[in-house]
């Protein structure tokens, strides 16, 4: 059987490091995520052709506001564009909980 030590697609890449004798195997699983700050005053489907609207409120560019449908359940939900500030905390909250949730917690059992 061949092992293809690493495996790159559009959404994941990954990488396994074999054991050695001082040290066990490693699986690195990178996932791709793009974080895209909705504009909700725009219209948009999601999974749509094409990006998703995007806006970030600043000094120059006031908050926007908007319907926007929810994925899952497709209801409409009141919304508002981020600040420059809460994005930017988003952003690093999101990656702490992804973090938290992900790293160190998969268990691989090979079949006997």
């Amino acid at each position: 059987m061949t092992i293809r030590h690493t495996i790159q697609q559009p959404n994941f890449d990954s990488v396994i490091e074999p054991a050695r004798p001082d040290r066990a195997a490693r699986l690195t699983i990178r996932l791709k995520v793009a974080l895209i700050p909705l504009d909700p005053s725009v219209p948009w489907v999601a999974g749509s052709a094409g990006k998703p609207p995007s806006h970030i409120a600043t000094a120059a560019s006031p908050v926007k506001y908007g319907l926007v449908k929810d994925y899952l359940n497709r209801r409409s939900v009141p919304c508002r564009s981020f600040t420059t500030a809460e994005w930017n905390s988003f952003g690093i909250g999101f990656k702490q909980a992804v973090e938290r949730g992900w790293n160190n917690q998969l268990i691989l059992l090979p079949e006997e």
